[in-house]
């Protein structure tokens, strides 16, 4: 049987991507071993290399979408659609990598110094006691004294 064309770009590519994205938490917590809970507004320099994977995501689909139109594009920019598609198939195999590396880059950076200006340290500050009430840490009361 003859598969058409528009079935690897229309059904196939999407598919696998968005199939991609609803399987990342497990293939992430697969590799990184990483049990812990992940909140949504945590900082993106925190882990680095997810930023990364996901600026180079998000560049791979974004080359594919102006791929997609290079007939306009090239009709625009006034260059022959078959340049165009070479350089579409450069830049869909190159610029993923070199974005996904500059944003690792500069998450690591951020967070060195993030770490540097303000250390996290945890630490309870208040307890509940019985009566539903909040009672200071004597650790915090210790170290305000000194």
């Amino acid at each position: 049987h003859t598969v058409p064309a528009p079935f690897w770009a229309g059904v196939l590519m999407p598919g696998a991507f968005f199939a991609l994205l609803y399987l990342w938490p497990f293939i992430e917590r697969r590799f990184t071993h990483d049990g812990e809970p992940h909140q949504l507004l945590d900082h993106p320099s925190d882990a680095s290399w997810r930023t990364g994977i996901g600026a180079a995501v998000l560049t791979f689909a974004v080359v594919l979408t102006f791929a997609g139109s290079d007939d306009v594009a090239s009709t625009l920019l006034s260059i022959s659609v078959e340049r165009l598609v070479t350089i579409f198939q450069w830049l869909v195999f190159i610029l993923p990598v070199v974005v996904g590396f500059l944003t690792y880059q500069v998450a690591r950076e951020v967070h060195a110094r993030r770490e540097t200006l303000h250390p996290r340290e945890p630490r309870v500050v208040y307890s509940r006691d019985e009566a539903g009430g909040f009672v200071e840490q004597p650790e915090s009361v210790a170290e305000r004294e000194s």
